[in-house]
């Protein structure tokens, strides 16, 4: 039985590792392509 909820801990714990990775490397693209749109726009408009 806590054989169980250890596996549980421990699938729980890597599904929040995964996701956090996941959430920053969105992240990152998103600020990656807003700053290439930025510039993209800054030089057409300036």
């Amino acid at each position: 039985m806590s054989n169980m909820f250890h596996q549980i801990g421990d699938t729980l714990e890597k599904s929040m590792y995964f996701k956090s990775c996941f959430y920053i490397l969105t992240g990152a693209l998103l600020i990656y392509i807003g700053y290439i749109v930025g510039k993209w726009v800054g030089s057409v408009v300036f």
